[in-house]
């Protein structure tokens, strides 16, 4: 066994707490397929986190036996986060730190989660326990236990020039005017250091104001998960079920003795009580004792949802809340909801409906439920008007309405004021230490102000171009915060990147960069990418992208062009193809698996293996499979022992791609450089991809990998001749040749 490599860890940022220790973290190395932030703290924690550990940890924190295991469990979960912040800083996207001072779980992991699938491309987002160092925003969740007060006590009040004040959101879930939840007296003292402060309920948002504690809150309701969703109801029979949603904390905010007094002023043969609530034992057996059919189960019961659907009235008779979300969620499936006025109940119910929350008459609300048990109609009108009130409700207005907050935190920091003002100025973006091959000549021809930058994240770089990395005009920048600040810097008007949708360690993450940059800046992207005719010795621009994100991919039709370039081009390609000796046979051309063209645009086909394999029963003829030239060795031998599974299948290793497309009777591919090929040969190609070709009327293009009948008769379709002329010639107008390209032609692209 190899032995355990100790690193050591300090997870604790707060200065003002004496007893933190370095905690010691160990890996193995040699256990390459093991999550990297599963670590096990053998000094001062005995936990290993696990992915689904750190993204919901509630349950087993509140299960620890002893407060000193949970503060260990707390580190070990910051120990976690640390790897995943370290992990995040380079992705090209700005680092959204979500701060709980303590646990989190339940609805607090359902959020961040909820936050994570929008952000996606846009942000990353790292959970921890205490802030850390470095994030571009941070968002606190829990302010006010004794984590916080620590904290926010050895930062000083009102020092907002501290980052996690100038950069930091505050974010209210409860009532202010619940003080022992909210902790109000405590967080006024703090309120106005704070960049913005998010308010997800009304009553919220009116206190900041009226009380004139800050000047940026902002409003952002609570949205409603997509699976509820109104159950139909064409009529309502038998006793009218009436519902709790939620945790019952033995302090009596959520009103559980109400719940007791309003029981025994109904009909136990008129209604029944539905609690979806873990730890409502106690009520629940109170209300039985009155003779009341009660039924309680919990958000972790495979039928939760079934239950939620089937309540007829959701009642909320709560002291305090801050939405709460079973007032939309309820609304949304169409129940009618009688509530205390609390939270966003004001918003969103008529006066009929709302009871007062320091003492609602139980009497008064016993009454209305009587009402709608002698007049059903009731509830069925009701229940599509609320299920209109809450349409608008959705994670994703939610989600948005934060991110423009978080852009304008990291805007703020961001300096606008560029040194090149009214001039245009080219910046070449690399994700390694150099610039890719084919547009070397362009770059060197170059007469406009330029630079070069490389996000060198990767480590070590596979390529080094010492000249161009020790020219004064190149810079290595991997924070996207610094990235963006250098580019305003520079006067950056036109960004030139390659390929731009590579979206990997391996590789560098393209798309986070280039989306970061288009968000913070007004700067224009110009992709470049290798051209057809000949691939390895031409390039192309193009201002919206490459291969099938580009504005060749996304035309409806190919405009006219009169020329005879296809005609020299083909007789350029004959002196380099080498006849094969085969004749009659479908040619397949292999891609990588790893290629964006596969990742990206191959809908149907994810590995060359099952298109050998779909191919191979698709058509008796004889098919020649030809692997990528830079493909492993390993992904060979497994194609070529799929391929001696079929008696009319050769598999063949060569160059001569020029060849095989030449003699082909017909193409099958997926999104190919070599269907640019075949087409110069007026060859039927049939296309299983999104490419520059994609629906041109020039391939056959499948688009329902189903209909096995309808590829069979590519087998009798010729292409139209006049279009696969038109469409290599135009291929050949929109390229450039890699050592010596038409400058002013490629001008052209950065008006």
């Amino acid at each position: 066994m190899k032995r355990r490599r100790i690193r050591k860890v300090l997870i604790n940022p707060l200065k003002s707490d004496k007893s933190k220790k370095p905690v010691t973290v160990t890996r193995n190395p040699g256990i390459k397929k093991r999550p990297i932030a599963s670590r096990r703290s053998t000094e001062n924690s005995e936990f290993v986190i696990t992915p689904a550990l750190y993204y919901n940890n509630e349950d087993f924190y509140n299960n620890l036996p002893t407060d000193d295991k949970k503060i260990k469990f707390l580190r070990s979960l910051d120990s976690y986060a640390q790897h995943e912040f370290n992990r995040a800083k380079n992705s090209g996207v700005p680092t959204i730190n979500m701060v709980f001072f303590g646990h989190w779980g339940w609805v607090f992991s359902h959020m961040t989660k909820i936050y994570k699938e929008h952000a996606r491309g846009k942000y990353q987002i790292v959970s921890s326990v205490w802030p850390l160092k470095g994030c571009d925003v941070y968002q606190y969740w829990r302010i006010g236990n004794n984590h916080s007060r620590k904290f926010l006590n050895g930062i000083g009040l009102h020092n907002k020039n501290h980052e996690s004040f100038s950069k930091g959101i505050q974010m209210f879930h409860d009532s202010p005017y619940h003080e022992s939840r909210f902790n109000t007296s405590f967080k006024i003292n703090f309120l106005d250091s704070y960049h913005s402060l998010l308010c997800t309920s009304k009553e919220q948002y009116d206190w900041v104001k009226n009380n004139n504690y800050h000047q940026r809150p902002f409003y952002a309701p609570l949205g409603i998960d997509n699976k509820y969703k109104e159950k139909p109801k064409t009529s309502i029979k038998g006793k009218i079920k009436l519902g709790f949603i939620g945790r019952i904390y033995g302090c009596g905010f959520k009103g559980e003795n109400r719940f007791i007094q309003l029981a025994s002023k109904l009909d136990r043969n008129k209604f029944e009580f539905i609690f979806l609530s873990p730890n409502a034992s106690n009520v629940v057996g109170k209300i039985r004792n009155l003779g009341f059919t009660v039924t309680q189960n919990s958000s972790k019961s495979n039928n939760f949802l079934d239950t939620y659907k089937s309540l007829d009235v959701t009642l909320i008779l709560s002291i305090n809340e801050g939405t709460p979300l079973p007032l939309i969620e309820s609304l949304k499936l169409g129940h009618t909801v009688i509530s205390t006025n609390v939270g966003e109940a004001p918003v969103h119910l008529e006066k009929k409906y709302l009871f007062n929350k320091n003492g609602p008459d139980v009497e008064k609300i016993a009454k209305v439920l009587n009402n709608i048990y002698d007049n059903r109609d009731i509830l069925l009108k009701n229940k599509s008007k609320n299920v209109r009130k809450v349409k608008d409700l959705t994670w994703k207005k939610f989600s948005e309405k934060t991110f423009k907050v978080w852009d304008k935190i990291i805007l703020e920091k961001i300096n606008t004021t560029p040194m090149h003002l009214n001039k245009k100025h080219i910046t070449f973006l690399s994700w390694h230490n150099s610039l890719p091959g084919f547009i070397k000549s362009f770059y060197n021809q170059l007469s406009l102000p330029k630079s070069f930058i490389s996000v060198g994240h990767i480590k070590p770089p596979r390529l080094y171009d010492k000249n161009l990395m020790n020219k004064n005009n190149s810079f290595v920048e991997s924070d996207i915060h610094k990235l963006v600040k250098k580019l305003k810097v520079l006067g950056t008007t036109h960004l030139v990147v390659w390929n731009g949708e590579f979206n990997d360690n391996e590789r560098g993450f393209q798309p986070n960069y280039i989306n970061s940059i288009k968000r913070y800046t007004d700067i224009k992207i110009v992709y470049t990418e290798h051209g057809w005719f000949p691939q390895n010795k031409t390039f192309m621009i193009d201002t919206e992208g490459t291969n099938g994100s580009s504005s060749i991919a996304k035309l409806k039709d190919i405009p006219k062009i009169s020329s005879n370039e296809d005609l020299i081009k083909r007789r350029e390609y004959d002196g380099m193809a080498i006849d094969p000796n085969e004749r009659d046979y479908i040619y397949v051309p292999l891609q990588l698996n790893t290629d964006t063209q596969i990742v990206n645009h191959s809908p149907f086909f994810k590995d060359m293996k099952d298109l050998i394999e779909h191919v191979a029963k698709l058509f008796t003829k004889k098919i020649i499979i030809k692997a990528h030239p830079k493909d492993t060795p390993a992904n060979k031998r497994r194609y070529k022992d799929t391929c001696k599974k079929y008696p009319h299948i050769k598999f063949v290793d060569d160059m001569n791609n020029i060849g095989w497309c030449k003699h082909a009777d017909r193409m099958v591919a997926i999104n190919s450089t070599s269907i640019n090929e075949a087409l110069l040969y007026s060859k039927p190609v049939m296309t299983y991809g999104i490419n520059n070709f994609y629906d041109k009327g020039v391939t056959y293009t499948i688009k329902n990998i189903e209909d096995i009948n309808y590829q069979k008769d590519f087998l009798y379709y010729l292409p139209d001749k006049e279009r696969c002329k038109n469409y290599i010639n135009f291929l050949l107008s929109k390229q450039f040749k890699k050592d010596s390209p038409n400058m002013k032609k490629a001008l052209k692209y950065f008006k």
